[in-house]
């Protein structure tokens, strides 16, 4: 059982920068983003056409890579290595269980599960997967199916191996510092870690950092100054925009200067009884017995189709089906497992490999999909059931 969560003292330092992996990330990042900040309009087409070339050409790398990442969740599981504790034999936990997956779900799902829960079944539906008929009984099903598949085991395997990596590195070997090049030393050897060789790989992980928390930025700001703007009934104005975005600046500076023991973890909690508060409305003033049927029938489809879901890629039909969702989401996870893997690592001190995996994989799906199976199958209900025209949504 998790012990009661402690503030212990902690000496103040400063931050040890690798002027190196700094710099040449800021080049590298300044060479890519420079010339679209400043040049927006005109690469818009120039970025749409590479998309479209990378997302067709390589999708079957990106699924492959998401199936290898949970069969290798599911060895660390079975295996010997599942009964590693991250820290010493005796070591406690950190964190109660409760406030410890409320960070994990809040951290890896957070305000995108709460928008898309309800807006992918929409997508889904009308534009479906396979071939189906838009907006019939067959593809009732993968609306909530396909977004459990997205959001589910698939999407915290890749959040696995790092965060295996870094706990494993930093409590159980005990080095100094949470780099990346030094999950890869027994890989790549200890004087390539050391070198230059590592300090490449430590600026690859920043900026692929970089690149998913500036995807998730651009993808869920503007969404939360919409719904903010048509909360209030006001414009959505240039003005508006920086009024929650400085709001929401202030909430996580707020956070970060409480530190992960009056900040986060609150923040976390307080977030998890909101969502169950909302789960419970929908849940029990909607057609509840169309949810709970609905929800296992996407089970079943889920459970049936997992590896067809995981390697389809339409090359025939070319429907765009799989690139522009399952390949984009796999292309974000992997850009947002590094810092996933850090924060996992950071908070799982005390639990043994198997536990945080086991976790990672089945609680946090089981979250999503109740999500998915409440709000998601509203929207279902609302669309196939009580004749809501589902472009209204999009």
């Amino acid at each position: 059982m998790a012990t009661k969560e402690k503030q212990p003292q902690r000496k103040s330092s400063y931050a040890k920068i690798n002027k190196f992996v700094l710099g040449l990330s800021a080049v590298v990042l300044a060479c890519f983003y420079g010339p679209m900040i400043i040049f927006q309009s005109s690469l818009q087409d120039l970025t749409k056409t590479l998309m479209h070339f990378i997302t067709y050409t390589t999708d079957w790398i990106w699924e492959l890579a998401v199936v290898g990442c949970v069969l290798f969740s599911v060895y660390l599981i079975f295996s010997k290595y599942g009964n590693i504790k991250l820290g010493g034999p005796d070591e406690k936990p950190e964190f109660s269980t409760f406030t410890w997956f409320a960070m994990l779900f809040c951290g890896g799902s957070g305000a995108g599960l709460i928008y898309w829960g309800i807006l992918e079944p929409v997508y889904y539906l009308n534009y479906p997967p396979f071939g189906l008929e838009p907006l019939s009984a067959a593809v009732a099903p993968y609306g909530e199916a396909y977004g459990i598949f997205h959001w589910g085991i698939s999407a915290w395997a890749m959040f696995v191996i790092p965060a295996i990596g870094f706990g494993y590195m930093t409590y159980v070997r005990k080095k100094p510092y949470l780099y990346p090049s030094y999950a890869c030393r027994d890989v790549i050897g200890a004087k390539a870690s050391d070198g230059i060789i590592g300090r490449i790989i430590d600026a690859i992980v920043i900026i692929g950092m970089v690149g998913g928390v500036g995807t998730t930025l651009a993808t869920f700001l503007p969404m939360i100054c919409n719904l903010g703007a048509d909360w209030l009934g006001i414009e959505r104005t240039l003005a508006i925009d920086l009024v929650f975005v400085a709001a929401f600046g202030c909430l996580f500076g707020y956070s970060c200067y409480k530190g992960l023991y009056s900040g986060l973890s609150k923040i976390s909690d307080l977030n998890m009884y909101f969502i169950f508060i909302l789960l419970a409305v929908v849940f029990f003033l909607g057609s509840t017995g169309f949810y709970l049927s609905n929800y296992v029938d996407s089970l079943g489809i889920l459970v049936r189709d997992f590896f067809r879901m995981s390697m389809y890629t339409d090359p025939i039909a070319k429907s765009g089906f799989p690139q522009d969702w399952t390949v984009f989401y796999w292309a974000w996870w992997f850009a947002w497992a590094m810092y996933m893997g850090l924060f996992v690592a950071r908070i799982s001190r005390g639990r043994t490999i198997r536990s945080i995996v086991l976790n990672m994989l089945l609680t946090t799906t089981f979250g999503c999909s109740i999500y998915y199976m409440t709000v998601g199958g509203h929207a279902i209900d609302l669309m196939l059931n009580q004749g809501c025209c589902g472009q209204a949504f999009l």
